[in-house]
């Protein structure tokens, strides 16, 4: 009986030992993945934020300069494409918006969308935003 006892024992030591195990990896890798995902969530933010800097600088003169705006604004597509699921919510919409009007020439629409996607970028990113 008492040999019973001890392989018992044993028994569910190593199953408690491998549940353990079990449940601390999938723990682990779920902490992995969010780490992943927060980086690159940080670096999309960090690759959009002077994009809308710099069109704001191209359009926020008496004569704007459209072809300029356009220009970044379609070398950068694919990559906004690319990221625009890891970008803050309401940033997507503003990129659109803004490309969009810039096609147009709308400058003021332009101006007032990479205004509006400033605090969101900057809420995610945890900084205070500069004027």
């Amino acid at each position: 009986m008492e040999t019973f006892h001890i392989v018992l024992g044993a028994i569910l030591a190593i199953a408690g030992g491998v549940i353990a195990r079990f449940f601390d990896s999938r723990l682990r890798r779920k902490d992995k993945r969010n780490e992943l995902l927060a980086e690159r969530e940080l670096d999309a933010c960090v690759w959009i934020y002077p994009l809308f800097k710099l069109i704001m600088f191209y359009l926020d003169r008496e004569n704007p300069d459209f072809q300029s705006a356009k220009k970044l604004v379609s070398e950068n597509n694919a990559r906004f494409w690319d990221n625009r699921l890891l970008l803050p919510p309401g940033v997507p919409e503003d990129w659109i918006a803004c490309r969009n009007a810039i096609a147009n020439g709308e400058k003021e629409k332009a101006l007032d969308h990479a205004q509006f996607a400033f605090p969101k970028i900057c809420k995610t990113v945890g900084i205070k935003e500069f004027p």
